[in-house]
């Protein structure tokens, strides 16, 4: 039976007002299906009810994904040329998208996390309770906006180069950017598979690069339902803002 106290954290946690919470999501090459992870993890959050932002460190593949042409970005908000509601796209299931390559690279280049970003994003009159950030597929720098302790979601698929594409990727962050706690989430791939993939790439990242590395699920081949990883985000450990 759960703890009483544990249940009371978890009363806090779910009811404190304006919490946002802030979700990495990185992949050691193309190919993994990374944007399509995105993009359905943002669709299973709205469609659920919450406030959902895609912030789009990669060159627009999210707004390509999904047909959108778009001319402002998260630099044209910083500066203060254009208002949210001028950069922001409408994303799937009712959430938004934001790219923000250039914004997210001005913001790394001056030494400042993403304190003041994210607590901008929790003050807007419509504000998102998630932001995903979709890091750019080879610019991993876009994490240092979050803590260092917070968790970030690496996407592979159950073949040898999507593997070891995923571990050079995550020798990277740690060695880089200081990341020490990941989620690998497995794609085209059953429960079974993606459980033992998982296994193995947690002990040699323990082995070899002190990190720690969570199971974040898999999607089997045939499917884009993220909705099983959506529920288990009230568990993970994710950035926290403002």
């Amino acid at each position: 039976m759960p703890d009483a106290n544990d249940q009371a954290t978890g009363l806090r946690r779910i009811l404190r007002p304006g919490r946002l919470r802030v979700l990495p999501v990185a992949a050691g090459m193309q190919g993994t299906g990374k944007t399509m992870v995105v993009i359905e993890l943002a669709r299973a959050a709205a469609e659920a009810g919450q406030g959902v932002v895609i912030l789009d460190q990669s060159r627009g593949d999210v707004a390509g994904a999904l047909s959108l042409t778009w001319r402002r970005e998260l630099d044209d908000l910083l500066s203060g040329e254009h208002e949210y509601s001028a950069v922001a796209l409408p994303g799937p299931g009712g959430s938004a998208i934001v790219p923000g390559a250039r914004g997210i690279e001005r913001i790394v280049e001056s030494g400042e996390d993403g304190t003041r970003l994210f607590g901008g994003f929790a003050h807007l009159a419509a504000a998102p309770s998630l932001v995903i950030l979709n890091l750019a597929a080879k610019d991993g720098a876009g994490c240092r906006l979050v803590p260092a302790d917070a968790e970030m979601l690496l996407v592979a698929r159950p073949t040898n180069p999507s593997v070891t594409a995923t571990y050079s990727r995550m020798k990277d962050l740690v060695r880089r950017h200081g990341r020490r706690r990941f989620r690998l989430l497995v794609n085209r791939a059953d429960a079974q598979a993606a459980a033992a993939l998982h296994a193995n790439v947690a002990e040699v990242a323990r082995r070899f690069l002190d990190a720690e590395v969570a199971f974040g699920g898999a999607v089997a081949a045939g499917t884009t339902d993220l909705g099983p990883v959506f529920q288990a985000l009230e568990h993970w450990s994710l950035a926290e803002f403002p």
